[in-house]
């Protein structure tokens, strides 16, 4: 209770300090062998939903507009300190021998960070997720960085802003993930991930180079791309519904294999756009689709 309270009411030493102790007595509990293993976890739970509780908690509106004084540049600090702690927990030092990240002590539990104004970069590279993962309605104000990891249970980042890089390459999402209504200021990047059971998109916003690839379900439709679209070579295993988008940059689709439907109609294409060497092995909807420059 005391590094709960200390959590919320000190100065910034004080408050680091009762994120390294909920983070310790964490760790004791999962060790502890005389409790039985639904009351560890138990505990552990409160420990992180507490830790999330104060990520969630409001910033000054100086942070959602841009600007970083001194009291964010401390609520910073306190961020970077929990996220790297979970970061150590939901990651394991040594991966299997397919390369994929193992389960760290903490993979296993539920994390709701949704709704916070993240600061510091965040840096979840190499992570594995067991449980469903709640990053909705976020902003990034700095790098995102979710590459080389792992999501068995749903994956909810619909609704949120990143502001500078976003990368969420080489990941495997075994359940549905969830992206939609989210806008992207900075660099994109999903090159290389596989979704086992559908990728949302829906109404997004990038601002910048966009890299996709995936081996899905994807639903990308009602989305705008203000830089430069690559899905160069992708293998779309379900349906890709890409339709009634706008793409103001250049777009490459060249080589893809789409194994089931792919809706492409109803958009704009504002740069060259490239279907060449592709493979539609479903229906191909091309539809009311405007192009504006060369499509090859």
């Amino acid at each position: 209770d005391a590094a709960y309270a200390a959590l919320t009411d000190g100065d910034v030493a004080v408050r680091l300090g009762a994120v390294y102790a909920l983070v310790e007595l964490a760790d004791e509990w999962l060790g502890e062998a005389s409790l039985p293993v639904g009351v560890r976890r138990g505990h552990v739970q409160g420990v992180i939903d507490r830790l999330c509780a104060y990520l969630r908690s409001p910033l000054s509106t100086a942070a959602d507009n841009g600007a970083v004084g001194a009291g964010v540049e401390e609520e910073g600090r306190i961020q970077r300190a929990i996220v790297e702690e979970i970061h150590r927990r939901v990651q394991h030092p040594v991966a299997s021998a397919e390369g994929v990240s193992l389960a760290g002590t903490w993979s296993g539990f539920a994390f709701n960070f949704s709704g916070t104004v993240f600061v510091c970069t965040v840096n979840f590279t190499g992570s594995r997720w067991e449980h469903e993962v709640d990053f909705s309605d976020c902003i990034f104000m700095r790098d995102a960085l979710f590459s080389c990891s792992v999501f068995t249970g749903t994956a909810n980042f619909t609704h949120s802003t990143y502001r500078a890089l976003a990368d969420f390459s080489e990941s495997l999402y075994q359940d549905a993930a969830y992206f939609g209504g989210c806008t992207w200021g900075g660099a994109v990047n999903f090159s290389g991930c596989t979704f086992r059971a559908g990728a949302y998109f829906l109404g997004c916003r990038y601002g910048a180079d966009t890299v996709c690839s995936f081996a899905s379900t994807v639903v990308m439709m009602y989305s705008a791309y203000r830089g430069a679209f690559t899905a160069t070579g992708c293998t779309f295993a379900g349906d890709a519904d890409l339709s009634s988008s706008a793409y103001y940059g250049p777009a490459s689709l060249r080589g893809c294999v789409f194994l089931a439907d792919a809706w492409l109609g109803g958009g704009s294409w504002g740069g060259r756009t490239v279907f060449s060497g592709s493979v539609f092995e479903g229906a191909a909807d091309f539809s009311g689709a405007a192009y504006l420059a060369d499509a090859i």
